[in-house]
């Protein structure tokens, strides 16, 4: 038998998920405080916000695949009434409804492409602009993930 090196272990695991939650939830109040405060950049949001809940997503589930993650997570937090399972499944839930929030509002073209920059014949790319109104439900969807968060 070879050394086990590539499986995760719940303790890795669960440190994993914390520390991303937690920086997921850092991400996202910039993000939304940056929104409300003004216009945002069709980069900013690929970028800055669907692509940071899908690569939190990714992290999430590898961390579920963990064989006793959830039981670990509850002797962990030494709350008999803390059910990690629920709360982790909230949490993916409200992320899955941000990225599924963006996936149907950000403008597309004919094709289904996102319309969010525009190529110039003389070179330029210039990022199409939201300003906070339409960014607003993006914002509703980003308070819901970090509420699930603490």
């Amino acid at each position: 038998m070879a050394f086990l090196a590539s499986n995760q272990l719940p303790a890795d695991g669960y440190l994993q998920a914390k520390r991303s939650a937690a920086q997921l939830k850092l991400v996202l109040q910039a993000a939304a405080d940056q929104m409300q405060a003004g216009s945002v950049s069709g980069s900013f949001i690929r970028e800055g916000v669907y692509r940071t809940l899908a690569r939190a997503r990714a992290v999430l589930a590898a961390v579920a695949a963990i064989p006793g993650i959830a039981e670990y997570a509850q002797a962990q937090e030494d709350d008999p009434t803390y059910d990690p399972a629920a709360e982790f499944a909230a949490m993916n839930a409200a992320i899955d409804d941000a990225i599924a929030w963006v996936a149907a509002n950000i403008p597309k073209d004919a094709g289904g492409f996102a319309a969010i920059e525009q190529w110039a014949a003389d070179g330029t790319i210039t990022d199409r602009t939201f300003a906070p109104a339409a960014t607003a439900g993006l914002v509703t969807e980003l308070n819901a993930v970090i509420a699930t968060i603490e």
